[in-house]
């Protein structure tokens, strides 16, 4: 019996991290798109952008370590991260109660309707 939640455990560790790292390359796509956007909006725009065109800093490393450091993308990613530990736990709870009143359907009722109310309550 304890090996068999030792595999359930790993098998719910696996479809999470999938559905973070899925949802975070997602989330780091967009945010780029909008900078670099709004970079070359205020390259054309401003004074800076002429004097960093000369120079030579157009793109590369120090844009891109910028983009990295940015506030709004590291608030998202920290949101997301708790968002989905959140789902993860109120998930197992779910799947612990369903599984209490029926094995096999009601875990995954209970994982999948505790999760879903969970993530309601958060939009």
């Amino acid at each position: 019996f304890g090996t068999i939640l030792v595999r359930v455990g790993h098998c719910a560790q696996i479809s999470f991290f999938s559905n973070y790292i899925f949802q975070q390359s997602q989330l780091f796509y967009e945010r780029y798109c909008d900078y670099r956007s709004r970079m070359e909006q205020g390259k054309t725009d401003s004074e800076q952008g002429k004097i960093n065109h000369l120079a030579g800093n157009v793109g590369g490393r120090d844009e891109f370590l910028e983009f990295l450091r940015s506030s709004s993308l590291l608030s998202d990613s920290c949101r997301l991260l708790l968002t989905q530990l959140g789902a993860l736990v109120v998930s197992s709870v779910g799947a612990g109660l369903g599984s209490a009143v029926k094995p096999g359907w009601g875990t995954i009722l209970g994982t999948v309707l505790t999760e879903s109310v969970f993530m309601q309550l958060l939009k």
